[in-house]
Formats: C-alpha cells, structure tokens, sequence
C-alpha cells in the first residue's frame, strides 16, 4: 500500500476493545471531560482517519435507519393481514408496535444528524450510544397515567436497544 493511502487502526483487537470500553464507561459515568481527546488518545485517529470513519459511520447509521424503517413497515404489515379484525387484534399490541417503530427511527435518525454536524464522528457516536444508555436506565413507569407508563417503557426499550444495536454497527465498521 502507497504512504497516501489511509489506514484505520486496529479496533477490534483486544486492546483496542479494551480501552474503548475503559473510554465508554468514563463516558457514561460522566468522568470522561474530552471525550473526542480521549478517543484520539485511545485510538491514535488522524483528521484523514475521522474522516473515514464518517462516511463509514454515516453510512452505517444510515443502514440502521433503513433496518428500523424495515422492520416498522413489516410489523405494519402484519398489522394489516386480512385475517385480523378488531375482534382479534389487541390494540396494546398495535400501539406497541407503531410507537416502538417512531421511537427506534427517532433516535437513529438523531444519530445520522449528530455524525452530520459533528467534527468527529467516532465522538459523536459514542455519545449517542452513552446517551442511549443513559436513557434506557431509567426509571419505569410511575408516571400515574398507563398511556404515558406504556410509552416510557417503550421509549426505555428503544433506547436499549438502540445502544446494543450502534454497539454492533460500530464494531462492523471498525
């Protein structure tokens, strides 16, 4: 390979996923001050290598975008096979389902536009995914209202899943 060509580092070596996690925890405990100085500590990035990373990671949150809208428009679907009625179709079960598929396409959606705005990619989808775990660590229900309960569990749920999701698509990526 030519010096011009841009090489990524190694992020799925066991050392690499070692400090990674080290930098994610201080992450989401709220320790980590800088957290772009502590991924290019970490990771050794160059400006050509952010770069990189964030077509690569855009074109990846985009694929998440696109998995969730899939998977909104199949329960959709389902939803609507003809042997459903009213008389055998909870609406729980449809409410669950069309707020699940808002929520999971919300928070990729806010993803591709953090990486969009942001300098650095490899930061902002961590933050992302920090802020994903945050979320979903909250408290359930007690709200005295059971739409609103429903609707924080699902908002929890999103959110969990979310985070283990972008964890999946950063380590494909990298």
């Amino acid at each position: 390979m030519s010096d011009k060509q841009q090489h990524a580092p190694a992020l799925t070596t066991s050392q690499a996923v070692a400090t990674g996690q080290e930098v994610y925890y201080r992450i989401v405990s709220g320790k980590c001050i800088n957290v772009k100085a502590e991924l290019d500590a970490a990771y050794g990035a160059t400006r050509a290598e952010r770069r990189m990373y964030m077509e690569r990671l855009t074109t990846a949150a985009r694929a998440g975008l696109s998995n969730a809208r899939r998977r909104a428009e199949s329960s959709w679907e389902r939803m609507r096979e003809p042997e459903l009625t009213a008389a055998n179709v909870r609406m729980d079960g449809f409410f669950e389902t069309i707020t699940r598929a808002q929520f999971e396409i919300e928070l990729w959606t806010s993803l591709i536009e953090a990486l969009e705005t942001s300098r650095d990619a490899v930061t902002a989808w961590h933050e992302q995914m920090a802020n994903a775990r945050q979320i979903s660590q909250g408290r359930k229900g007690g709200m005295g209202h059971p739409v609103a309960d429903a609707r924080r569990h699902l908002w929890l749920e999103a959110n969990r899943e979310f985070e283990q999701n972008a964890a999946d698509y950063f380590r494909r990526v990298s």
